[in-house]
């Protein structure tokens, strides 16, 4: 599995609304993808951060992704009026995850 990181700074206000915006926005294009496996996002509002992290199933379909993603991250960014400061790409060495809480 691999994983694309994508960090955002903005205003603490901004990142509280970015969870909006990439649930409702970014979430379902990304499912649209082949090899999309999940996603996760990190807020650090003390920081006025965001992580956006997706998943995907090779390096493949990671790389596929890019164009379509880099429009996401952009949209994301113009829409809370943040700015992407970093984007990393990982091999997934190790995960575990727990049923989320109210769905067990």
């Amino acid at each position: 599995m691999f994983a694309r990181t994508s960090t955002l700074h903005g205003s603490p206000e901004q990142a509280d609304r970015a969870r909006g915006v990439f649930e409702h926005d970014v979430l379902p294009a990304c499912r649209a993808l082949p090899g999309f496996v999940g996603a996760q996002l990190l807020v650090d509002r003390r920081a006025a951060k965001v992580v956006a992290t997706t998943f995907w199933e090779s390096e493949a379909a990671l790389r596929q992704s890019e164009d379509r993603v880099a429009e996401l991250r952009r949209e994301l960014a113009e829409a809370e009026g943040a700015t992407a400061t970093t984007v990393d790409r990982f091999e997934v060495g190790f995960m575990d995850t727990m049923p989320a809480i109210g769905r067990r």
